[in-house]
C-alpha cells in the first residue's frame, strides 16, 4: 500500500469484544505517510479488533487498525475516517467497499469514538 512505510505485523490475543471475540496486538509499530505528508504511528502492543462487524482478512486491514488507533487517540472523528477511507483507497479496495466501510463508520462510529467502544 502507497504510504504503509512498514508492514503490517498481528498477533491474536484472547480477549473478548462485544462483536466477535477476537482482539489483536499489533507486534511492531505501524507506520502511515498520508497524502497531506503526515506521519502516523500505531505503537507495538496496541490492542485492535481489526474491522469490528466484519471478518478480518482484506486489504483494509491496515485501515482499520490505523482507524481504531486514532479513535483511541481522540484524533478527531472526521479526521479519523478520512484517514481510514485513504488508506483504503491507496490499498486498491473496490469503490463499493471503500463507500460501504466509509459511511459506516461515518453514521455508527460515534458511539466508539465518543464512548471508547463501552
Amino acid at each position: 500500500m502507497k504510504g504503509l512505510q512498514t508492514p503490517l505485523s498481528l498477533g491474536r490475543r484472547y480477549i473478548k469484544n462485544v462483536w466477535d471475540g477476537k482482539t489483536y496486538v499489533l507486534l511492531t509499530p505501524m507506520l502511515y505517510l498520508t497524502r497531506s505528508n503526515i506521519y502516523h504511528e500505531v505503537p507495538a502492543g496496541f490492542v485492535t479488533d481489526c474491522a469490528s462487524w466484519v471478518r478480518r482478512r482484506g486489504r483494509f486491514e491496515e485501515a482499520a487498525v490505523m482507524h481504531d488507533y486514532l479513535y483511541s487517540q481522540q484524533a478527531g472523528f472526521m479526521y479519523a475516517n478520512r484517514i481510514f477511507k485513504e488508506m483504503m483507497e491507496r490499498a486498491g479496495c473496490a469503490r463499493w467497499r471503500i463507500n460501504l466501510y466509509y459511511y459506516g463508520v461515518c453514521c455508527f462510529g460515534w458511539y466508539a469514538y465518543h464512548f471508547g467502544g463501552k
